[in-house]
């Protein structure tokens, strides 16, 4: 509940107008028709996503109230932390603080509500199953849209990608797998090459997105991947020990294949690891590439 509201409150701020769902904005204009449909924009997906925690809980033999009021407290610990914050070099910080906690009065107001009309909205909210599944469509599709615009917008290289891929995949989880790949003697160069395809198709928020959603898959017991080497696993696992499987995922291919030492080679451990012919592609770019640095 709480990823959900992050997530729609975000794409708010991100693609429609300022006046409507910026708090900076709106609390320059109290009183103004904007304050109104900052209210509304506030409450309305609260109450959509309450709901919809409030029956799914039910359905999987928990607690409705417990599940919305968790997520409510969640949310106004998040919302309060952003608002006093706010923009640095604001002059009206009191009003900034005001109208956030107009709008998270609102949240809680339209949280408590969903669980009060509840039983009047579960024959319209799809079972738990079907909704993960509705879900991980429209994440997919948002990949799918955020990827195109990327495209549409700026000229992509090799280089350009292998920049953000590495940004993406972090200092942390770069430098373990060198360990990793020490530990395992297998190639540096295809492990992050490896690491490099996948960050380009599976960007961070992406994974993130990944690992709450088979918090749920493992309720139902199906497997899923996670991390960012895509580990096929009943619960999410971190970076490091993606990184840690995949290391031996190679050394075991390799002992029974031949040693991994050139693209060609490379390029048959990714099919062995993903038949997908753009994978493929991306794991022999971000070898050759390494290969020349």
């Amino acid at each position: 509940m709480f990823a959900g509201l992050l997530g729609i409150y975000g794409a708010m701020q991100s693609h429609w107008p300022a006046s409507y769902v910026n708090i900076t904005t709106t609390s320059g204009q109290l009183g103004r028709f904007s304050l109104l449909w900052f209210l509304i924009f506030r409450s309305a997906p609260t109450f959509m996503v309450a709901s919809v925690a409030s029956v799914s809980a039910e359905r999987l033999g928990l607690s409705p109230s417990c599940t919305v009021i968790l997520g409510l407290v969640l949310y106004a610990i998040y919302a309060l932390h952003h608002s006093i914050r706010g923009p640095l070099g604001m002059s009206s910080r009191g009003k900034v603080v005001f109208v956030g906690c107009i709008g998270i009065s609102l949240s809680i107001i339209s949280g408590l509500l969903a669980l009060w009309f509840g039983d009047r909205l579960a024959a319209l909210i799809p079972e738990p199953s079907a909704l993960l599944d509705a879900i991980w469509t429209a994440a997919f599709v948002a990949v799918m849209y955020a990827a195109s615009k990327r495209l549409l917008s700026a000229k992509v290289t090799r280089e350009s990608l292998y920049v953000r891929a590495k940004r993406d995949i972090g200092a942390k989880a770069w430098e373990f797998s060198q360990e990793g790949a020490d530990r395992y003697n297998v190639s540096i160069l295809a492990v992050r090459a490896v690491l490099l395809a996948e960050a380009i198709q599976r960007p961070r928020w992406f994974r993130f997105l990944e690992r709450l959603l088979q918090c749920v898959r493992g309720l139902f017991r199906d497997e899923g991947t996670t991390g960012i080497a895509q580990v096929r696993s009943r619960w999410p696992v971190s970076d490091e020990a993606s990184v840690e499987s995949l290391c031996a995922d190679m050394q075991a291919w390799a002992s029974e294949k031949g040693e991994i030492g050139g693209v060609k080679s490379v390029e048959k451990y990714a099919r062995h690891r993903n038949d997908d012919d753009i994978f493929v592609e991306s794991v022999a770019e971000q070898y050759t590439l390494l290969s020349r640095q």
